[in-house]
């Protein structure tokens, strides 16, 4: 008999490392997968990506939450009505497991319905530390519920067991890292699809995420702080959008009226998993406080200049340089790297994240839990 797996995926950043999992189990004989969707994937602030699950063809739950404004009581409010919503999907649908990804308070709500139910978790990308985000918190609390644990390094199982979490800890990489070379684009065929021309200028990637635990306008402040060293830098620029966090409506805004020159730069909303590995792949750096500078740029061999403190604490591959929100500072850094790209340094890294096979590897496991 199939087993009945529910997959979370509340917003793009968790669908990319999810995709080819998502895939090859709904390809698999022995499962019967149903995906509950957040509203954030319908969002057109957040660049409608329900389009990327739509052409999977696979059967889903839609979850809808208030992404329209963004404060600690709509948070709060959200994650109550997930609760709600996820506990009335399962009184009248019965699942054998469920996979939870990551550390969204979306997710820690996902972990506390299925607990409840007796439903056992498949955690993945557990173990790790950003001590500049609530995160850090629903990710433990995520995975001290969980049954399952699939982390990415060696490092975050020993911070598992650090915490008292020493059973059934697989070290499976990254599935983000497991993509297919031939859908990544080039940058010409880049250029035409967003008809924004790069020519003969360096390329840096940028983004912003605020740290949770600090005020919006501490955030501002920080973001500003970027935005000038962005604009002072005679380069082209891809900025990605935040996530839904707490003020992220005020970002967008400070973003798109500071990065005014449509010539320099290019602001979107979601590039989608293979067009931004296209942009990785051809870029000369990646400035921001994204997980996906640490995790994901030296399978780019990219130098990225990781800012703040959000991702604080977190384990970090050698092309990863930590630098606070100061200009001066940044520049610094940067001028100092920037032409590093096609140095031994970072064209000989291995990136630590990476395990070949990621997803099969997880799939096997879950196969071997239900033995």
């Amino acid at each position: 008999m199939k087993k009945k797996l529910l997959i979370f995926t509340f917003s793009r950043s968790d669908y990319g490392i999810l995709q080819n999992i998502i895939k090859k189990l709904n390809e698999n004989i022995k499962f019967d997968i149903t995906l509950v969707i957040g509203s954030n994937h319908f969002s057109k602030k957040f660049g409608n990506t329900f389009t990327e699950i739509y052409k999977n063809k696979i059967k889903f739950k839609k979850i809808n939450l208030n992404y329209k404004f963004s404060s600690i009581n709509i948070i709060l409010k959200n994650i109550a009505s997930s609760i709600n919503q996820l506990s009335n999907i399962f009184n009248k649908l019965s699942f054998d497991g469920a996979i939870i990804l990551g550390d969204r308070y979306e997710a820690l709500s996902a972990s506390i319905v299925c607990k409840n139910y007796n439903i056992p978790i498949f955690h993945l990308c557990g173990g790790s530390i950003t001590a500049g985000s609530l995160d850090n918190y629903y990710r433990f609390n995520i995975s001290n519920v969980s049954t399952c644990h699939f982390v990415e390094t060696s490092n975050h199982k020993k911070e598992l067991i650090k915490h008292n979490i020493k059973k059934n800890i697989f070290i499976s990489g990254s599935p983000s890292l497991e993509f297919n070379k031939k859908k990544i684009i080039s940058k010409k065929i880049f250029e035409k699809k967003y008809n924004f021309y790069f020519k003969n200028y360096k390329i840096i990637m940028a983004c912003f995420h605020p740290n949770t635990k600090i005020s919006i306008l501490e955030n501002i402040n920080n973001l500003k702080i970027l935005l000038k060293f962005l604009n002072k830098t005679n380069n082209k620029i891809i900025f990605t959008f935040p996530n839904a966090d707490k003020g992220f409506n005020k970002y967008i805004n400070e973003i798109k009226n500071q990065l005014i020159d449509k010539d320099k730069n290019l602001l979107i909303q979601s590039l989608g998993k293979f067009d931004y590995f296209s942009a990785l792949n051809f870029s000369d750096i990646l400035i921001g406080n994204s997980s996906s500078g640490i995790i994901e740029s030296a399978s780019f061999k990219i130098p990225t200049i990781n800012l703040g403190e959000r991702q604080k604490g977190r384990f970090k591959p050698r092309n990863v340089y930590n630098c606070p929100f100061k200009e001066k500072k940044i520049f610094q850094i940067y001028n100092k790297i920037i032409n590093y790209k096609s140095k031994k340094i970072f064209l000989s890294m291995k990136n630590p994240y990476y395990k070949k096979n990621s997803s099969d590897f997880i799939i096997n496991n879950i196969i071997q839990f239900y033995k």
